[in-house]
């Protein structure tokens, strides 16, 4: 998912569960229906953004730890007085700082792909890294694992070897050389 759609998400959790506050426990069930909806998107554009909501419980009490956005929406209702008061504020904040980060990446993405040297690395990082890839393909290891082993930089040698050599192949049949 782009980082816009993860926004879109986010934002959209965050209305939804503003409204569904707003309402009060009460309220209409559509709301929470809504909330409960749009929570697994808004949870997967937080992992995105780095963020993850986790809830310890108070020391005195004990008891397990909260993690992610589904756990944690509507625990304001089960912890009444025992501070569940403050729930429903991280979670609107975890909203808006997994927004925030979110922003920031999209804007250091256009300003890193409006740099011609960002494609030039690219195009370089995929010819090289093929003999990796294809090795990966075959032994039970990753792509990146095969590229950072002791055979990385060896691999990208013969990659750059093999590529000057069809570059000078292609260039002497074509009467360049």
């Amino acid at each position: 998912m782009s980082l816009s759609r993860h926004r879109e998400s986010v934002i959209e959790f965050h209305n939804a569960y503003a409204a569904y506050l707003e309402a009060g426990p009460s309220g209409d069930a559509e709301l929470r229906g809504r909330v409960i909806a749009l929570a697994p998107r808004a949870q997967a554009a937080m992992r995105a953004a780095g963020i993850e909501p986790v809830l310890y419980p108070p020391p005195a009490v004990g008891g397990p730890v909260q993690r992610g956005l589904a756990s944690i929406m509507f625990q304001h209702e089960r912890l009444g007085g025992l501070g569940g008061h403050e729930i429903p504020h991280n979670v609107l904040d975890w909203c808006r700082l997994a927004d925030a980060q979110l922003e920031h990446r999209q804007t250091m993405l256009r300003q890193q792909r409006a740099n011609p040297l960002y494609w030039v690395d690219r195009l370089l990082r995929a010819l090289l890294g093929i003999p990796a890839y294809l090795l990966s393909l075959i032994l039970p290891a990753s792509y990146a694992r095969i590229d950072r082993s002791v055979f990385g930089p060896a691999l990208r040698l013969i990659s750059a070897a093999g590529t000057l050599f069809g570059i000078y192949i292609g260039g002497r049949d074509v009467g360049w050389w």
